[in-house]
């Protein structure tokens, strides 16, 4: 099985970027930036856990870096 990268959560992605938790699920929901919400927790009350791969992360802010700046 090849390794698979781990998953981390909004408030390690802020300190990455060096925003707010709130910036990183407001950019998450809108779809701006590349993330995932946690299966089975829509429709139980609760808001979605969103979980993020560093990876995704780092690409996005090169694409940044590179003119995409819609963020």
């Amino acid at each position: 099985m090849p390794d698979r990268e781990p998953f981390t959560d909004a408030k390690a992605v802020a300190e990455l970027l060096g925003v707010t938790q709130a910036y990183v699920l407001r950019l998450a929901l809108l779809g701006k930036l590349p993330g995932y919400t946690l299966p089975g927790i829509r429709g139980q009350g609760k808001r979605p856990r969103w979980r993020f791969r560093v990876s995704e992360i780092e690409t996005w802010m090169q694409a940044q870096r590179n003119g995409g700046r819609d963020a």
